[in-house]
């Protein structure tokens, strides 16, 4: 018995973040303003293309870029193998996020139209935080190996780089991500 009230308390807490989660991501669609292209490199500076985010905005790949690599002292065998694990976890990281968002909106129609069975809904809830753990894990990973591959003082310069974009984000109220580039 103490089990199904559980169960209870935590869809009865988790239905108003899904649909206020619903709601921004709505909110945002309508709000969103075309993605800006970047400005050519200099002659003789080749500059990566950022990678596409399944949101329609850009994520910029700091450790390519030559401005950032120069003000970070970025290696070329630190960006390549930094670059490396970048690649070989985000397709797989981005087909998860394809799943979770398609589970996550099922869950949120399912609970919104009350018609389903709460054992079905909790089994669906189960299978949504997992995926959403996986990204999590998989991301938290991903940057740690990243880190690895730095010095102590390149890492204070990626947290120094990443809360100065994060403040120009707040500044110009741009909330699209929910998480930073490391």
């Amino acid at each position: 018995m103490a089990r199904h009230i559980a169960w209870i308390v935590v869809v009865a807490l988790w239905v108003p973040a899904v649909q206020a989660a619903t709601c921004e991501r709505a909110q945002a669609g309508q709000n969103a303003k075309p993605p800006q292209q970047p400005q050519p490199p200099p002659q003789g500076q080749a500059q990566q293309a950022p990678a596409p985010k399944t949101d329609g905005q850009q994520r910029w790949k700091w450790w390519l870029n030559p401005d950032d690599r120069k003000e970070l002292g970025i290696t070329d065998q630190q960006s390549r193998d930094i670059d490396a694990i970048f690649e070989s976890l985000i397709p797989k990281q981005r087909e998860t996020w394809r799943q979770f968002e398609e589970q996550e909106d099922l869950l949120s129609n399912m609970v919104k139209e009350s018609k389903a069975d709460w054992t079905a809904v909790a089994q669906l809830s189960e299978k949504v935080e997992r995926l959403r753990a996986d990204i999590n894990k998989t991301h938290t990973v991903m940057l740690y190996r990243m880190n690895l591959l730095l010095t102590p003082e390149q890492r204070v310069k990626v947290k120094e780089l990443r809360d100065r974009r994060e403040e120009a984000r707040k500044k110009q109220g741009d909330k699209g991500g929910r998480r930073s580039e490391l």
